[in-house]
C-alpha cells in the first residue's frame, strides 16, 4: 500500500541551534514510528546569508510546498534576504524568517496547508552589541504584529512559548503528532480487500444514512447464517473509514462464548493494555473522546453483552457501533437492519444478460465460478440454470460460493439438475441439517480428515469441554496417561485453525477453545468413538475436583479467585451435570449440585439451580454403582450428598421466598445429617432453618435455631469462617427481635473473626448490619462509615445484589440525615439498574423503609429534578454507585476504633 509523503519545514535562525537539533530528533522519532503509514521528509534550515537566495530556495522547496511549517525563534529573526525576495507591493522582507512565515500563512489561507506551529524561546539572553539589540527589537515587533496584537486567529492558535529544552521537546512531539493526523489515513484493522464481496448498495446506503442522521449509534445487521453479514459490515467499514478520524475496527466474537469477555476482546483489538482498572472501564476511558466505529461480529453467541455495548455508547458520545448477529438486539435506541438473501430475478421472466449480471446473487455466482473455471461466463444458454442454482440454495452467499466451486468438475446444467439433491451436492451430509450447518459440516469433515490420528483423538476429546479448558485440564481429561505431547498437538490444531489458544483477561492461564460449529462436529466424533465413556468419566471427575463454594468453604482471601475460576468453567459444570442426569448417574449429579448451589446463589442463577436440583432429587437412587464421574460410593456417602443437595435447594428456594418448600427440604437435610451424626453439616442446616424462620418473621424459632447452631459449631470446633457467618445470622435474628445489644455483640464478634481470617464476604455482611444498629442508635455518620466500608468490599467481590442494597441504604441516609435528595435519587436509580442486571428484587423486610425513603426524596424535589437524577444513576448502574459513593481515592476506614467505640467484643 502506498504511503503518504508528508513534508515538514522547520525554520530556525542560528540562535536556536539546540532547539533545531531537538526538532530534528523529534522528527526522526516520528519518522520511525509512522514508517508503515507515512514517509516523513523534513527540511531543517538554519539561515545563512549565502543560502538565503532564490536559487537555494528552489532546491529545498518553499514553506507553501510543505505540509507542516514549524517556526523556532529566540532573540533574532535570521539572515537578510537577497533582492529576489519582495512582497507583491514591492516592500522588502526584513529577514528570511518573515518571508517563510508569511508564505506559510498565505498558503494556509489559500490551500489549507501547511499546518503552522510557532515557538518562541523565553530564556534569558545577552544583548551585548547594537546588532543583537536591533535583532531583538525586530523580533519583538514581529511577535507583536503577528501573535500578540493581531486579530489573525491562525497565527494566534499556532503560537507557543517555552523556556527549557525538555518541556519543549515533549510539546513539539505532541503538536506534530496532532498535525500529522490530518495527513495520515484514518487507522483501522480492516483487511486490504474483501474477497468476492458483492456490493449491496441499498443496505450500505441505509446504514450510512442512519449513522449520519444520528437516529441511532447502535445498528444491528441481522440475518441468517451465511447471509453475508460479516462481509457487509467489512464493506461498510471500508466505505465509512474517512468519516471516523480515530478509525474503524473489526471485533470478531466467533471464538467468544462468555459475554463478560466482550470488553476485553474490544480492548485487545484496540491495543488497550496494562490498565490499572477494570477492562470495561479502561475501554470507556480510551474511547470517551474519540470518533470511532466498531464493527462487532457474531454477537449472537454473547447476546447478553448488548447491555455493555449500550453502556459504552452512553459514555462515549462520538462512538458508533455496527453489530452482526442472527438476532436483533433488544436495547433501547438500537436499530435493526435486516440482511436478506441476495437479490434474484424472477426465474419465469429473466431480464437481458447485462441486467441479469447486476443482480447480487448472479454477480456473486459468476465471480466465484470464474475462480473455479476461468472460462466461465453467463450466457443465454446457461442463464436459466444459473438462476435456478442460486434459487435452490436460497440465494445465501455462503451456499452460492460452495455451489459455484463445484464447477471445477461439473457443467452448469448438471449442477442445476443436481440441486434437487442440493444437501448432498453441497455437503454430503444428512437432509435434516440446517443449510449453514450442512455447509460447515462438509468443510469441517475435510479439515478433520487431514489430521493425523493423534491430532484427531485430541481434537474430539477436547470437544467434551463446551466452555473450553486450560492446558492442565486438557492434560487431565484428554491425556491422563501422558501418551501424547498435549501442548504440541494443541499448537498443531491452532495452526490448522481448529482450536484457539487465547489468554483470558480474567486469568493468566491460557485457554483452549473452539468455534461452536467446530466443537459440534468434534463432539459427534467423540460420541461415536469407543473412548467416549472414559472421557466423559474423567470430565465429570475433573469438574468435581474444581472444589466447592458453600458455607464450609474458605470465603477469605482465595474466594474471589475461586469464584472467577468457576465463572470460567460454568459451561463445563453445566455440561457435566446434564451428562450425569442423562446417564442416570444420581450420586455424581447430587455431588455436582452440592458443589454448585452456592455458586448459583451468589451469581443470582436461582431458577437454574432450583430446576436442576429438583430434577436430580427426582432421579432413581437405586443404581449407586452406575456413576459416570466416580467409583461407586456407599450409602452413607450417598446420603451425605443427598443432604447437601437438599440443603442447597432450600437455600435457593428461600431466596425466591418459597419458604414452605425451603423449610421442607431443610428439615429433610437436617434429619439426614443427624442420622449420620454429622454435627458440622447439622449446624449448617440449622443456620438455614434460622434464616427461613427470619423470613417468616418467626423470630423466636429463628433465635432458637441460631443459638443451637452456634453451640454446635463451637462444640465441633468448626472453622472461623463458619462461626463468623453463624454469628452474623444470629445478629440479624436478634436485630429483628429488637434486642439491639445482643445483635450488636454478635455482629462485632463475627466482624472481628472475619477480619482475622481475611473473609471479605463476612466482613461486608457484618458491616452492613452493624451500620443499621449504629444508625438506630442515632449515629448516622458512624453508620455511614460502616455502609461505605461494606460497599467497598462488595465492590471488590463484584456482588451486584449487595452493592445495590448498600446503595439503597446510603440513599436513605442522604435523604433522612443529610438533606440531599438529589444524591438519594441518583443512588436509587443506579441501584434499580443494578438489580435489573441480575433480576434480584430488594429483601422484602427492607421494602417499606425503601419505599418511604424514595417517597421522601421525591417530595423534596421537583418531578423534573428527581427524574433527571434518577436517570443519571440508571445510566451508570454499579459503576455509578461505586464511583459516586466511594470516589477514586476511597479506602477502608480504620475499624478497630469504631468497634471499640461500639463496645467491641474481644476474645
Amino acid at each position: 500500500m502506498a504511503k503518504n509523503s508528508i513534508r515538514i519545514f522547520i525554520a530556525s535562525p542560528g540562535d536556536v541551534s539546540e532547539e533545531r537539533r531537538i526538532a530534528f530528533r523529534v522528527v526522526e522519532r516520528l519518522r520511525q514510528e509512522f514508517l508503515e503509514r507515512a514517509d516523513l521528509q523534513s527540511v531543517v534550515w538554519e539561515h545563512e546569508p549565502l543560502l538565503a537566495t532564490a536559487d537555494f530556495q528552489s532546491q529545498i522547496g518553499t514553506p507553501a510546498e510543505s505540509d507542516i511549517f514549524v517556526l523556532l525563534m529566540w532573540s533574532r529573526l535570521g539572515s537578510p534576504l537577497s533582492a529576489d525576495f519582495v512582497r507583491t507591493d514591492g516592500s522588502r522582507y526584513a529577514s528570511a524568517t518573515e518571508y517563510e512565515f508569511e508564505e506559510a500563512v498565505s498558503a494556509w489561507r489559500t490551500q489549507g496547508r501547511p499546518r503552522i506551529l510557532a515557538y518562541r524561546k523565553t530564556a534569558p539572553m545577552v544583548l551585548d552589541d547594537d546588532q543583537a539589540r536591533s535583532q531583538y527589537a525586530a523580533v519583538e515587533d514581529f511577535f507583536s504584529r503577528w501573535f500578540l496584537n493581531s486579530a489573525d486567529q491562525t497565527a494566534k492558535g499556532a503560537f507557543h512559548e517555552f523556556s527549557q529544552s525538555a518541556p519543549f521537546e515533549d510539546t513539539l512531539e505532541i503538536h506534530l503528532r496532532k498535525s500529522l493526523r490530518h495527513y495520515l489515513p484514518n487507522p483501522s484493522n480492516l483487511p486490504a480487500s474483501v474477497n468476492s464481496y458483492i456490493e449491496r448498495p441499498d443496505l450500505t446506503r441505509t446504514v450510512t444514512e442512519l449513522l449520519a442522521a444520528g437516529d441511532s449509534r447502535l445498528i444491528t445487521l441481522a440475518g441468517p447464517g451465511g447471509a453475508g453479514k460479516t462481509r457487509l459490515s467489512l464493506s461498510l467499514g471500508a466505505s465509512l473509514l474517512p468519516n471516523y478520524e480515530d478509525g474503524v475496527f473489526f471485533v470478531p466474537l466467533a471464538a467468544i462464548t462468555d459475554p463478560r469477555l466482550v470488553p476485553s476482546t474490544i480492548a485487545m483489538t484496540l491495543g488497550i493494555k496494562d490498565a490499572d482498572e477494570p477492562v470495561a472501564a479502561a475501554v470507556i476511558r480510551v474511547l470517551r473522546r474519540k470518533r470511532l466505529l466498531l464493527l462487532i461480529d457474531n454477537l449472537e453467541q454473547v447476546q447478553a453483552a448488548g447491555k455493555y455495548l449500550s453502556e459504552l455508547l452512553s459514555a462515549c458520545a462520538d462512538l458508533h457501533i455496527v453489530v452482526t448477529s442472527r438476532e436483533a438486539l433488544r436495547l433501547s435506541g438500537a436499530i435493526t437492519v435486516r440482511v436478506p438473501p441476495l437479490a434474484l430475478p424472477d426465474p419465469d421472466r429473466l431480464p437481458a444478460l447485462d441486467e441479469l449480471r447486476r443482480y447480487e446473487a448472479i454477480a456473486l455466482f459468476v465471480s466465484r465460478a470464474k475462480v473455479s473455471n476461468s472460462e466461465f461466463d453467463i450466457t443465454e444458454d446457461n442463464a436459466h440454470d444459473v438462476v435456478e442454482i442460486c434459487r435452490r440454495v436460497d440465494a445465501l452467499p455462503l451456499a452460492i460460493e460452495l455451489a459455484a466451486s463445484r464447477l471445477r468438475t461439473m457443467k452448469v446444467a448438471r449442477l442445476s439438475q443436481a440441486m434437487a439433491q442440493r444437501f448432498k451436492v453441497l455437503t454430503g451430509g444428512a437432509d435434516d441439517l440446517l443449510d449453514h450447518q450442512k455447509n460447515l459440516r462438509a468443510l469441517i469433515m475435510w479439515s478433520y480428515e487431514l489430521l493425523d490420528s493423534s491430532e484427531q483423538a485430541l481434537w474430539r476429546r477436547l470437544a467434551v469441554f463446551p466452555d473450553g479448558c486450560t492446558l492442565d485440564a486438557a492434560q487431565a481429561v484428554c491425556d491422563p496417561k501422558d501418551e501424547y505431547f498435549v501442548e504440541v498437538d494443541i499448537e498443531a490444531l491452532v495452526d490448522k485453525s481448529l482450536v484457539t489458544l487465547r489468554q483470558n483477561p480474567a486469568s493468566p492461564v491460557p485457554r483452549v477453545s473452539m468455534l461452536e460449529s467446530l466443537r459440534e462436529f468434534a463432539h459427534e466424533q467423540l460420541l461415536q468413538s469407543e473412548e467416549c465413556r472414559g472421557i466423559q468419566q474423567r470430565f465429570c471427575a475433573w469438574c468435581l475436583e474444581l472444589g466447592f463454594i458453600d458455607e464450609e468453604s474458605t470465603m477469605g482471601a482465595g474466594f474471589t479467585t475461586h469464584l472467577m475460576r468457576l465463572d470460567q468453567e460454568r459451561g463445563n459444570l453445566r455440561a457435566a451435570l446434564d451428562l450425569c442426569i442423562a446417564a442416570g448417574d444420581t450420586p455424581t449429579a447430587l455431588l455436582l449440585c452440592g458443589q454448585l448451589y452456592q455458586y448459583w446463589s451468589i451469581r443470582g442463577l436461582l431458577n437454574e439451580g432450583i430446576r436442576k436440583i429438583e430434577q436430580v432429587l427426582a432421579m432413581d437412587s437405586s443404581p449407586l454403582s452406575a456413576t459416570v464421574g466416580l467409583t461407586p460410593i456407599n450409602m452413607a456417602a450417598y446420603k451425605a450428598a443427598e443432604g447437601r443437595a437438599l440443603k442447597g435447594l432450600s437455600t435457593l428456594l428461600r431466596q425466591e421466598n418459597r419458604l414452605d418448600e425451603a423449610e421442607r427440604y431443610a428439615t429433610k437435610a437436617l434429619a439426614i445429617y443427624r442420622g449420620l451424626n454429622d454435627g458440622r453439616m447439622s449446624a449448617n442446616v440449622l443456620c438455614e432453618l434460622g434464616a427461613i424462620a427470619q423470613r417468616r418473621r418467626d423470630l423466636d424459632k429463628a433465635s432458637d435455631c441460631m443459638t443451637e447452631c452456634i453451640e454446635l459449631a463451637r462444640a465441633e470446633q468448626m472453622s472461623d469462617q463458619n462461626l463468623s457467618f453463624y454469628l452474623i445470622v444470629k445478629g440479624i435474628t436478634e436485630h429483628l427481635r429488637g434486642d439491639l445489644a445482643l445483635a450488636k455483640a454478635a455482629y462485632i464478634e463475627g466482624l472481628e473473626i472475619a477480619e482475622n481470617t481475611g473473609d471479605k464476604t463476612r466482613m461486608a455482611n457484618a458491616l452492613m448490619n452493624l451500620g443499621e444498629i449504629i444508625e438506630a442508635e442515632d449515629q448516622p455518620e458512624q453508620a455511614c462509615i460502616c455502609y461505605r466500608d461494606s460497599l467497598a468490599l462488595w465492590g471488590e467481590l463484584h456482588h451486584t445484589a449487595a452493592i445495590a442494597a448498600c446503595a439503597e441504604i446510603i440513599a436513605g441516609i442522604e435523604v433522612r440525615f443529610h438533606n440531599c435528595p438529589s444524591e438519594a435519587a441518583f443512588l436509587f436509580g443506579a441501584a434499580d439498574a443494578a438489580r435489573d442486571l441480575i433480576d434480584v428484587p430488594p429483601d422484602p423486610s427492607m421494602l417499606d423503609k425503601l419505599e418511604a425513603d424514595r417517597r421522601s426524596a421525591r417530595l423534596a424535589m421537583s418531578t423534573t429534578e428527581f427524574d433527571a437524577a434518577w436517570h443519571a444513576g440508571r445510566e451508570l448502574g454499579v459503576e455509578g454507585i461505586l464511583r459516586h459513593v466511594l470516589g477514586n481515592q476511597y479506602r477502608l476506614s480504620t475499624r478497630p476504633s469504631l468497634i471499640a467505640e461500639a463496645g467491641g467484643h474481644k476474645k
